[in-house]
């Protein structure tokens, strides 16, 4: 392969490259954003906590809920720009999969690295009446509908 076949395999990927994208069920009325942003020191440091990076670890129950908590981290940080510290509904871009987040009472919070967490969503504060897991499970069907 000389220099010339090495450019335009490069030239290929870009040209192939796409954003990645939400699927249409998470534009859900019921739904806002549920990662937060740390206070930073001077140096740029966030309050040390587990991060959720591309490489990650989750539960799964016999429906089919695939579930991240603070033992879904395979490192601990304080470099960090988002978390989430609440039930919510998370994207994985790169997998193309929906996760529950459920936090854990000792280790509430969980922090997530790198650009396939497009989004956490948790449910708006007039519709608390609904339960996070059944709107998660909702949307999960109309994810696997609409592909």
């Amino acid at each position: 392969m000389d220099i010339e076949d090495v450019k335009k395999l490069i030239q290929e990927k870009i040209d192939s490259y796409t954003e990645p994208t939400l699927p249409d069920a998470l534009n859900d009325e019921r739904l806002e954003d549920a990662f937060k942003s740390p206070i930073c020191d001077n140096e740029g440091r966030a309050p040390h906590m587990p991060v959720i990076g591309n490489s990650y670890r989750y539960g799964q129950t016999p429906e089919g809920v695939k579930i991240l908590s603070y033992k879904s981290a395979t490192v601990a940080s304080s470099l960090y720009s988002k978390y989430v510290d609440e039930d919510a509904i998370v994207w994985d871009s790169n997998k193309q999969e929906l996760f529950l987040y459920t936090p854990d009472y000792e280790h509430p919070a969980t922090a997530f690295k790198g650009g396939n967490w497009l989004c956490a969503k948790r449910l708006k504060k007039e519709y608390s009446y609904l339960n996070t897991y059944d709107v998660y499970m909702e949307l999960l069907e109309e994810i696997k509908n609409n592909n």
